[in-house]
């Protein structure tokens, strides 16, 4: 199979004095991969972010199917935001171009698969998502390093399975928290956050959602974070690897 691509169009048109609106569109792609990359708040219509592997999965590609099974996200091709000045909306088009970039490194490595080791950050992108599965053997490698502006509302959709199979969280105790990256060994805990099972576990076995208010992360250090989850079933404790919360600051 040859490498995963994606055509797009892109502009930033002045729409008044000193407004700007940054519009990608997908076109075509490669491999299957279907248009709708970006990922909109149901409710709200708001972009959350370009797609993960994961989320071409689990997120409805319209949103009337995301309205009919009661989820909280649906895909769509095209994403248009207004901006204050050329430099918010430039950037905004760099970043999520770049991130999906990042989606067909990703979406090529998953089929062709690379044995060993790996270091380094793994990319972020503007208000990121990264729903992923988590499993008993700690491999996180999708969540090393999520990008946060402060004053947003986090929210990280996650699945926990066990050698493969999705395990049914009723009557777990799910914790997760953040502490300065430079205070990872001695360092207290800057905030804890709320972690939720997904209340039909029948279902959805293994679903959770870790979040924080736009009211915690406005007080979330302008740094790099560390968090982790702990699952508790009353006989053993599991913990997910680390991964990185980069807190930036907003400009607007």
């Amino acid at each position: 199979m040859t490498a995963t691509t994606v055509n797009y169009n892109v502009s930033r048109t002045a729409i008044g004095a000193e407004q700007y609106r940054a519009v990608i569109e997908i076109t075509s792609t490669t491999n299957g991969l279907e248009l709708e990359l970006f990922v909109f708040d149901t409710a709200t219509d708001a972009f959350v972010c370009v797609a993960t592997p994961y989320q071409l999965e689990v997120i409805p590609n319209n949103k009337p199917d995301a309205i009919t099974g009661g989820d909280l996200y649906y895909r769509g091709s095209t994403v248009l935001r207004d901006f204050t000045g050329t430099y918010g909306a430039q950037q905004f088009i760099e970043g999520t171009v770049q991130r999906i970039s990042y989606l067909c490194v990703a979406i090529d490595r998953a089929a062709f698969p690379y044995t060993g080791t790996t270091t380094g950050e793994a990319p972020g992108a503007y208000g990121d998502l990264y729903p992923t599965d988590v499993s008993s053997s700690g491999t996180t490698e999708e969540l090393s390093s999520i990008v946060l502006k402060a004053g947003d509302t986090f929210a990280l959709p996650m699945r926990w399975s066990v050698a493969g199979v999705y395990i049914d969280l009723s009557g777990y105790t799910i914790t997760s928290s953040v502490r300065r990256r430079t205070d990872e060994t001695n360092g207290s805990p800057i905030d804890t956050l709320t972690c939720t099972a997904d209340p039909d576990q029948t279902a959805n076995k293994g679903k959770f959602e870790v979040t924080a208010t736009d009211v915690q992360t406005a007080l979330w250090p302008i740094t790099t974070l560390l968090c982790d989850v702990r699952l508790d079933n009353g006989v053993e404790v599991t913990h997910t690897e680390s991964f990185e919360i980069v807190v930036r600051r907003a400009v607007t």
